[in-house]
């Protein structure tokens, strides 16, 4: 059977370790993700890990949210990072008003402790817009190699979103294959999830 094109098994590359094509690149490997490819090349492409995903979690840091919201939504901000960071990319997008999103990346391997208090310490302040982080996130799946992420969207307030947001949403869903799954910070926010209903399916 013919063989991967030299193009084909980079793509393959950058699947299968969760990267944007453009790091795919053996001579850049550190030695965890030297033992991964090695791995994989024997056959353990199956794992757990590849079958989850990445993680995209899109975080609200409007003023609204500042105090125990906020402090909530990073504490479910910072699990999630924990539960992906043996094997996916994780990726936290802090966002409020239309010109103030932040996004933070995490790779297995190539973090420290420091940048995960940095953005665990970061708040943004001001109004909220939920099409940003939107964007950024589906940015992320078609640049940085987030594919088949799973996004979580932590909110407290009501935003609109656009139809033409809508359906950018709705063709990179049909394009990656990805759901998003809609989060109110504490119980007295379960009037609001009306505004999570119009893009969230979970």
């Amino acid at each position: 059977e013919r063989g991967m094109s030299r193009t084909q098994a980079y793509r393959w590359l950058a699947k299968k370790m969760h990267l944007p094509e453009r790091k795919a690149h053996i001579g850049g490997f550190e030695m965890h993700q030297c033992q991964r490819l090695i791995d994989l090349c024997r056959g353990n492409n199956e794992t757990k890990e590849d079958v989850m995903g990445d993680i995209i979690c899109c975080l609200d840091e409007s003023s609204s949210t500042e105090g125990e919201a906020a402090a909530w939504g990073k504490a479910v901000a910072m699990t999630l990072l924990i539960a992906a960071e043996s094997h996916r990319s994780f990726a936290l997008i802090h966002f409020a008003g239309s010109s103030s999103c932040q996004v933070d990346i995490f790779r297995p391997g190539e973090y420290t402790l420091e940048d995960k208090l940095s953005a665990a310490e970061t708040f943004l302040g001001g109004g909220t817009n939920f099409e940003r982080p939107i964007q950024e996130a589906i940015r992320l799946m078609e640049s940085e190699g987030f594919e088949k992420a799973d996004v979580v969207f932590i909110t407290d307030g009501e935003c609109a979103l656009s139809d033409g947001c809508q359906q950018e949403l709705q063709a990179s869903q049909a394009a990656h294959h990805f759901t998003v799954t809609g989060i109110l910070p504490g119980e007295g926010q379960v009037d609001m999830d009306f505004s999570l209903k119009l893009f969230c399916q979970k």
